[in-house]
């Protein structure tokens, strides 16, 4: 009796030990959870980045979301005015927002920006369409009476130009409304912002506003990172890493084109 119930006792012990090992080895080869991080994208700058139909949408959010998928880090997101998220992330309170350019308001001193930017974008300066103004630079805004988008990234030369005579709207749509009522002589703003913005407030917008010269190019849009925050260096690098591999595989050039504005 005595052996049969060591034999017993010891297969027993081997189902067991062959049930752990079984186990370990399942959660051994069970995928990886991916990391996850959460950043802010300003609520209303459309195409890039706009709360829209309770989801926040935009260029530069699929850009953002697939560059870290691609090197395993899933994006989370809130939402929320771009002067705002700024100041949080400058607090630490965030650990990043975007779109930020990295000019004087912007600068190296209070956020961590990545080496690659997410776009280059390109600013028109606006006028009404009975304007008599054409191939304008930066330098023409001196002594103009120019609405600017509160919060809005402009780059350093009109930031630092005190002779322009600033007229503040709250909003990217404010701002075009109040350049048609003949508030202001000119508005510097975003081109695809302005192209989708006449596109859809056609009813009020469209044949009333038109381009007429060009406040800067190829304007660098980061992720701003928090300087606070200890984890914005390896994150900052994970960025540029996803938008390497997003280039190389010819996904960076299919989502921009997605969101490229009909004829």
């Amino acid at each position: 009796m005595a052996a049969e119930a060591r034999k017993v006792y010891i297969g027993r012990t081997m189902r067991a030990l062959l049930s752990v090992l079984s186990l370990l080895l399942s959660l051994s080869q069970a995928p990886a959870r991916a990391e996850q991080i959460t950043l802010v994208a300003e609520n209303d700058w459309y195409p890039y980045t706009a709360q829209r139909d309770g989801r926040i949408t935009g260029l530069t959010v699929d850009l953002v979301r697939a560059a870290y998928a691609s090197v395993g880090v899933s994006l989370q997101l809130k939402s929320m005015p771009f002067a705002r998220c700024m100041t949080l992330v400058e607090r630490g309170d965030e650990l990043g927002c975007f779109n930020s350019g990295q000019d004087l308001k912007h600068s190296q001193d209070s956020y961590l920006f990545h080496a690659t930017p997410l776009l280059l974008n390109s600013n028109g300066i606006y006028a009404r369409v009975d304007s008599k103004e054409s191939g304008l630079g930066p330098a023409a805004l001196s002594g103009r009476r120019v609405v600017l988008t509160h919060g809005g990234s402009y780059g350093d030369t009109i930031e630092a130009n005190q002779s322009i005579v600033r007229v503040v709207a709250l909003s990217d749509l404010a701002n075009l409304r109040m350049l048609a009522a003949g508030r202001a002589d000119f508005t510097v703003l975003d081109d695809r912002v302005f192209d989708y913005l006449v596109q859809a407030n056609a009813g009020e917008l469209r044949g009333k506003l038109k381009r007429v010269g060009r406040a800067f190019n190829d304007l660098p849009i980061y992720v701003a990172f928090s300087r606070k925050r200890a984890e914005a260096p390896r994150h900052a690098a994970l960025l540029d890493q996803g938008l390497a591999a997003l280039k190389a595989s010819g996904e960076y050039r299919r989502i921009v084109e997605r969101w490229q504005l009909p004829p």
